[in-house]
C-alpha cells in the first residue's frame, strides 16, 4: 500500500480521485492530514489465507477445439469451422455422428495442441504474485482418464510449466478450496467460487460478470474478481 500526503503534490497517475482505490483519512490530536491510500489488487489483506486461482485446461489455455475438428472434416469431408460450434451440446454435428465425434478425442490430441496467444506469458506472471496459489483443474474423458491426464501433464511441462505440478481431475470443481474459477464451460459458472468465464463461440449466450476473450485482457479481469472477492474478506 502507497502512502502520499495531502501536502504533496499528487502525480497525474492519482487523478481522477474516484479512480483511487480506498481513500481513508487519519486525524492526529495536533494536526489534521488527509492521506489516500492507494490500494493494488494484489495486496492481500492482513491474515487472509492465500487466494486459490483454479484455470481450466481444455479450450482455455489449450487451443483443442480446432485440431478436434479438423480430424472430424478429415473423416466426413465436411469443412465445419470454430465458429460453427454454437452450442456446448454440439448440436452443429448430426446427432448420429457424436459417437464418432467425441472418439476423435484422444490424448495424442495434445501433441498438436498450441496454447492460446499469451496465455502462457499471463500465468508465469500470476504465479510470482504475492498471496496467489494458482492450479490446474480440468475434466477428463471417463476411457483413458489417466492417459489424458499424463498427456496434458505434459503439455504443461512444455507451454506452461508452473501449472506442470498443480493438474487436479475433477469432474465438479466446487468442494476444491478454489477461490476464483477461469473456465470456458457453462457448466462452471456456478459454484463455490468467484468464476470467470473465457469467452468462446459455444458460451456466447452465457452472461457472466467477469470474462475475457483474449489472454492479453485476463489480467484486468482477475484483478476486478480479486477486489471483489477482498471485499468480500473485509465485510466477513
Amino acid at each position: 500500500m502507497n502512502t502520499i500526503t495531502a501536502s504533496q503534490p499528487l502525480p497525474d497517475s492519482l487523478e481522477p480521485i474516484e479512480n483511487l482505490g480506498l481513500i481513508d483519512r487519519f486525524q492526529p490530536d495536533e494536526c489534521q492530514e488527509l492521506r489516500i491510500c492507494v490500494v493494488d489488487p494484489s495486496d492481500s489483506l492482513p491474515n487472509m489465507d492465500p487466494i486459490r486461482i483454479g484455470i481450466d485446461f481444455d479450450s482455455t489455455i489449450a487451443q483443442i477445439a480446432e485440431p478436434w475438428l479438423e480430424r472430424f472434416n478429415a473423416l466426413k469431408g465436411t469443412s465445419l469451422r470454430l465458429s460453427d460450434w454454437s452450442d456446448w451440446n454440439i448440436n452443429f454435428i448430426p446427432k448420429k455422428d457424436h459417437p464418432l465425434f467425441f472418439s476423435l478425442l484422444t490424448p495424442d490430441i495434445y501433441d498438436s495442441a498450441e496454447p492460446y496467444a499469451r496465455a502462457s506469458a499471463v500465468i508465469a506472471k500470476w504465479s510470482v504474485r504475492p498471496n496467489i496459489e494458482l492450479c490446474c483443474v480440468t475434466s477428463n474423458p471417463t476411457n483413458d482418464s489417466e492417459a489424458f491426464q499424463i498427456a496434458k501433464a505434459k503439455w504443461l511441462s512444455t507451454h506452461i510449466p508452473c501449472l506442470a505440478g498443480q493438474l487436479i481431475s475433477a469432474r465438479t470443481k466446487s468442494g476444491l478450496g478454489l477461490d476464483i474459477l477461469i473456465d470456458d464451460a457453462p457448466h462452471h459458472q456456478t459454484g463455490d467460487y468467484i468464476p470467470i468465464l473465457v469467452r468462446r463461440p459455444w458460451n456466447v449466450r452465457i452472461k457472466s460478470e467477469f470474462a475475457f476473450s483474449e489472454w492479453n485482457e485476463a489480467d484486468g479481469v482477475l484483478n476486478k474478481a480479486l477486489t471483489k472477492l477482498k471485499r468480500g474478506c473485509a465485510l466477513m
